[in-house]
């Protein structure tokens, strides 16, 4: 029955002595006028506190809800303090000491750490953390997640993570990110990803990430990760992305990453044509210097296909891990300005997949020493339509190793303008000698330093059809040596 106004000046020694039959007697305009700017609610006993009707706490104020004691806040009610006002976890109200925080609502949870230095959460109780709902969670603040303690970071679980705005999250630091475990992993969005690590100070927020939260997080989640995150991801965090988190993350963001030797080969495959594409096209320019073989055999042939000729040009350890289906579909201005070492690595299977237009591109780009990289292995995997482009300066870097490669097939369809810088004639397998056409021979021996026909084995020439011979030129059949011409059976020489 007491005015309510005269608790606006009640002492903290007469809130002390309140009993808890007084105190569930206390109106919702009484405990109104306690919210004072010094408020005696510090005096509250726990037993005084526990008796507050909930009609009462819906009148609950900033500077009395701020005021209560640790031991309090612990004994307070989910259904108290779900009857606050928002306004009454204004200004500089903390969360430290709550136990039962599963009563906080969005509104409430809305103003905590709101207002400057924004760390209004950094004394919450693990059980608090691990009790607020996600709809409250729905508002949380930067400054309050970002001063929640680590330990109950850990805690929180797939609901509570995926109801928080995305907001929260941008100006989150390294501390944070590393201490979510992996429930609370599972239930990062892409726009909470997206924001990490964009406001100044926190680039390197996501370097704490761990290989557990990082497999914990759904793939489609980064589809929106910033560079700054990305490339911010420890070796540890990039060897946990799958196939799916690989494919989701943003061409431009893929193509500054500074880890790649880091990824899981079978993530690989999710790679795509624009992560391909944009490879190596960012300054340093480096990121396929160590890209693996392993994982090159895993990426899909449209995606492949459009890698950037700077990450081709790069990839140093990883040409042996081409596959035919990749080589088949690869653009052939990838191959002008290959090195030997590129060509030397790659697998027998892989020959097998060269193009007529590679064919003739490879090589023809300074220093046009690209070819010198052929064996005969690969010389002699190499479909004879695809044989048909190489081009002059290609064939004439092939080394005798190479040249012993070429199969019949092959040979009858190289141009008789290139055939005609046949360098290593003695090095052609005799199996294979049958494949020259009339028309390469009227061009062999034509072409400065003549030499073309110089070193011919007796075995070779043997098999030379009569249709070519017809047709070889004076330059060629003069400088065939003695032995290779006493081979020649009665028909050749007919013709």
């Amino acid at each position: 029955q007491v005015y309510h106004g005269c608790f606006g000046s009640i002492s903290t020694t007469v809130v002390g002595a309140l009993t808890a039959t007084q105190c569930g007697a206390m109106t919702d305009e009484q405990l109104a006028a306690m919210s004072v700017y010094s408020s005696p609610c510090s005096a509250f006993s726990v037993a005084c506190a526990q008796a507050l009707t909930v009609a009462a706490n819906g009148k609950m104020g900033s500077s009395c809800a701020n005021a209560l004691s640790t031991t309090v806040r612990g004994a307070l009610s989910a259904k108290q303090i779900g009857a606050w006002p928002p306004k009454a976890t204004s200004n500089t109200f903390e969360l430290a000491g709550f136990v039962h925080c599963d009563g906080f609502t969005g509104p409430q949870l809305a103003n905590v750490g709101s207002a400057y230095p924004s760390d209004q959460c950094k004394g919450t109780l693990d059980a608090c953390t691990k009790s607020l709902t996600p709809a409250a969670l729905g508002s949380i603040t930067t400054g309050c997640l970002k001063s929640l303690p680590t330990s109950g970071i850990a805690l929180l679980a797939v609901a509570q993570v995926k109801a928080m705005p995305a907001k929260a999250f941008k100006g989150l630091e390294k501390t944070t990110v590393g201490a979510l475990a992996v429930p609370g992993c599972s239930g990062l969005q892409a726009d909470q990803i997206g924001a990490l690590a964009t406001d100044f100070g926190t680039q390197q927020a996501c370097s704490t990430f761990t290989g557990a939260c990082v497999a914990a997080i759904p793939g489609k989640s980064w589809s929106s990760v910033s560079s700054q995150c990305f490339a911010a991801l420890s070796s540890a965090a990039l060897g946990q992305l799958d196939s799916d988190a690989v494919a989701s993350v943003p061409a431009k963001t893929f193509g500054g990453i500074k880890g790649i030797q880091f990824l899981n080969a079978t993530s690989c495959s999710g790679l795509t044509s624009g992560q391909m594409a944009a490879l190596a096209t960012t300054f340093p320019n480096d990121n396929c210097d160590k890209l693996q073989a392993a994982c090159v055999a895993q990426i899909a042939p449209n995606s492949i296909k459009s890698i950037s000729s700077q990450c081709f040009t790069k990839m140093s350890l990883a040409y042996s891990g081409l596959t035919k289906a990749q080589m088949l579909v690869l653009p052939d201005k990838l191959f002008k300005g290959a090195s030997p070492h590129a060509i030397a690595d790659l697998d027998v299977a892989a020959c097998s997949g060269f193009t007529q237009p590679q064919m003739a591109a490879i090589g023809t780009t300074f220093p046009n020493d690209a070819c010198k990289g052929f064996d005969d292995a690969c010389i002699g995997a190499i479909a004879a339509a695809a044989m048909g482009g190489i081009n002059r300066s290609c064939f004439t870097a092939l080394s005798a190793n190479a040249t012993a490669g070429l199969t019949s097939a092959g040979i009858a369809k190289i141009a008789p303008k290139v055939m005609a810088n046949l360098q290593f004639a003695g090095a052609v397998s005799a199996d294979a000698c049958d494949g020259f056409t009339a028309a390469q021979m009227a061009d062999l021996g034509t072409v400065f330093p003549n030499t073309a026909c110089d070193t011919f084995t007796g075995a070779c020439v043997a098999k030379f059809t009569t249709t070519a011979l017809a047709s070889i030129s004076s330059q060629c059949f003069n400088k065939l040596p003695a032995k290779a011409v006493g081979k020649l059976s009665a028909a050749q020489i007919a013709v």
